[in-house]
């Protein structure tokens, strides 16, 4: 699940996620999703890439473990 937030992209999530313009080599952790930021223009991530969570982690994560 995705966090409620002033954004409508992914662009945007990520931005909101660390509080600042992405830069690439960025990366958020997102309940057990890694996004790695690898290409950055302007003032926006133009590419990422989604890394998904091992079987699991998702679960865990909304446990609080």
């Amino acid at each position: 699940r995705v966090p409620e937030g002033p954004y409508e992209t992914l662009a945007g999530l990520i931005a909101a996620e660390l509080g600042r313009i992405p830069t690439v080599d960025d990366t958020v952790e997102l309940t057990g999703w890694r996004i790695d930021v690898v290409d950055a223009t302007g003032r926006r991530a133009a590419r990422a890439l989604l890394h998904a969570p091992l079987p699991g982690v998702e679960e865990r994560a909304e446990e609080g473990r």
